[in-house]
């Protein structure tokens, strides 16, 4: 039985990336919703349970079929601390529930799992083990695509979360990793929820080095792709609408105010600029040609220069080392 084209496509993208956050213990989950889940993906990826019957060879093939759920879609600490008795209980249970999914089509059960993961709303973020330096205390520094968050190690539970626009700078930091942050609360009985101002957090995470530019990395991507939206939005909105004054701030202009470090040897910097021609001097700023892209500051250790991609303009930019 084939999925459907969109949902195979769809699966093969989210689905993946929801099986390998399972299996690495980076998705809150329980027995009985491992189950539920690998029950799904035996009836997406073998079809219909075939009652046994009495045939060993299909007894075979069901045990066989079990136990590689059981490795490959089951968090790996789950099934490493089950007993003897606990693994063949989870088995019989996992057996009755996939032939509860008989005459079920993949594209439906593909369609059920990828729904129940993006139930939690970390799901697609990246998880990056670390410490946080003021308590030490072992943490995850979750980054997607609108705010970095801190979670509980065990549980997995949100403990912090800081969106982008209160981001004021982040990078390398000696060995550490460090985002400066804006502190506010909001006003008691303001009618439009008035936010005040209390300054700015330094927070430092200490992780392996390799994370350090990793992350870091992944951040600036984040900016620089709402930047580019921000951009194209505004853009497409001012052509339906009276022209703005050339004094009026650019989309880029007017986007986040994040400042990446630049004294770290892993840091970025996330760089916006209007590049006009001569005789298109005169145009409306929103008129004018945006080019937002991701600019290393610093050079590797053997002197070659990072090669990063624009996402602004899709292709390949090789700066001038220092």
């Amino acid at each position: 039985m084939m999925m459907k084209s969109w949902v195979s496509v769809c699966y093969k993208c989210c689905g993946h990336k929801a099986l390998v956050a399972i299996v690495n213990g980076h998705f809150p989950i329980n027995k009985d919703l491992a189950i539920e889940l690998g029950a799904l993906m035996m009836q997406i990826e073998f079809g219909d349970h075939r009652p046994v019957g009495g045939s060993i060879t299909i007894a075979q093939e069901v045990y066989q079929r079990v136990e590689t759920t059981l490795a490959k879609s089951f968090p790996m600490k789950m099934v490493k601390d089950l007993t003897f008795d606990e693994r063949r209980q989870m088995s019989s249970q996992l057996t009755e529930k996939w032939a509860a999914l008989r005459g079920h089509q993949p594209a439906q059960c593909a369609r059920i799992y990828l729904n129940v993961c993006r139930r939690w709303p970390f799901f697609g973020a990246r998880l990056f083990p670390c410490k946080q330096k003021s308590d030490y205390k072992p943490l995850w520094l979750a980054v997607q695509e609108d705010s970095i968050s801190t979670l509980d190690l065990s549980s997995l539970r949100l403990a912090h979360r800081y969106p982008y626009e209160s981001v004021v700078t982040f990078g390398g930091h000696k060995d550490d990793f460090m985002v400066v942050v804006k502190q506010s609360a909001s006003l008691p009985f303001s009618p439009h929820q008035l936010q005040l101002q209390l300054g700015t957090e330094k927070l430092l995470f200490a992780m392996r080095p390799g994370l350090v530019s990793e992350v870091t990395n992944l951040i600036a991507s984040y900016i620089n792709a709402i930047k580019i939206r921000q951009s194209v939005g505004y853009a497409s909105e001012s052509t339906s609408q009276a022209p703005i004054s050339p004094g009026d701030q650019s989309p880029v202009e007017r986007g986040i105010p994040a400042k990446p470090r630049t004294d770290g040897p892993e840091s970025y910097q996330v760089k916006t600029g209007s590049q006009t021609s001569p005789e298109s001097s005169s145009q409306p700023r929103w008129q004018r040609k945006v080019e937002v892209s991701l600019l290393p500051t610093h050079v590797h250790a053997n002197g070659q220069p990072r090669v990063v991609v624009s996402q602004a303009l899709g292709k390949t930019i090789e700066p001038n080392s220092a």
